[in-house]
């Protein structure tokens, strides 16, 4: 390969050639720039609900052909469920595209896999198979390897946002609520976005009966450990036929 003044013998050429197919093989999910969409349009973002989802373990060739389809899918089943189906005129939505260099998420178990994706997500977090987080957790402290990457695409691209989830593109169930809604691409991939918008956007609380880190049944606007009928905040709609404390199910 030659230019006018310029000649590359064979043993420089390898290393060029070995340079660009580092550069658009496993260096490319990190050098390639986020790609932002408005996949929901109902006015202003100042007078709506802005939801924001994130692709997580999605090649850059996956961006194009599964992840606009995932996104929206999610998109519809959330907004297609009571409340917000009735209030599906005050939302917008946005997709953030970001490649990963390998597709799907970290498991531990029954084996260890490990995946090389742009937010570090992972099953099995904190000894919970279907618990999907991303740093800082368990297995990763570094906020700058998970959340911040989050919270940085979003002051630079969508900063007035209120709901974000992150689409992590693994069959296997699994998600969690938090500052991020984190759901898979499991087949029940909707209720999971559904429940989990119940801790994220609207900050309730679960009433599991068992322990488990997270969201424990304290004081949250649907949870309470009052057992004084008259000091529960929503006294006015139990019934008087309801015994309190009431004994609840998962």
């Amino acid at each position: 390969m030659t230019r006018p003044g310029l000649t590359l013998s064979p043993r420089l050429l390898g290393g060029v050639i070995a340079a660009c197919l580092a550069f658009t093989g496993a260096g490319f999910a990190k050098a390639q720039s986020p790609v932002v969409t408005k996949i929901l349009d109902q006015g202003s973002n100042a007078t709506r609900i802005n939801i924001v989802l994130f692709s997580e373990g999605y090649t850059a060739s996956e961006l194009i052909t599964k992840f606009p389809t995932d996104a929206a899918g999610l998109l519809d089943a959330l907004l297609g469920a009571r409340p917000y189906s009735d209030y599906r005129s005050f939302f917008n939505a946005y997709t953030i595209a970001v490649p990963s260099n390998q597709s799907g998420s970290d498991h531990y178990t029954p084996s260890v896999a490990l995946k090389e994706t742009y937010f570090n997500s992972t099953y099995d977090s904190y000894g919970i198979q279907r618990l999907v987080t991303i740093p800082p957790n368990d297995r990763d402290g570094s906020y700058a390897n998970g959340r911040g990457k989050i919270d940085t695409l979003l002051m630079n691209h969508v900063p007035d946002y209120d709901l974000v989830m992150l689409v992590v593109n693994n069959d296997a169930y699994g998600g969690s609520g938090g500052p991020t809604l984190i759901t898979s691409t499991n087949s029940a991939s909707a209720e999971i976005a559904i429940h989990e918008s119940g801790h994220t956007f609207a900050n309730l609380g679960d009433e599991y009966s068992d322990p488990y880190p997270g969201f424990p049944d304290i004081e949250k606007p649907n949870t309470t450990r009052q057992i004084i009928r008259n000091l529960i905040k929503w006294n006015t709609w139990i019934l008087p036929t309801t015994p309190v404390p009431t004994q609840h199910q998962r």
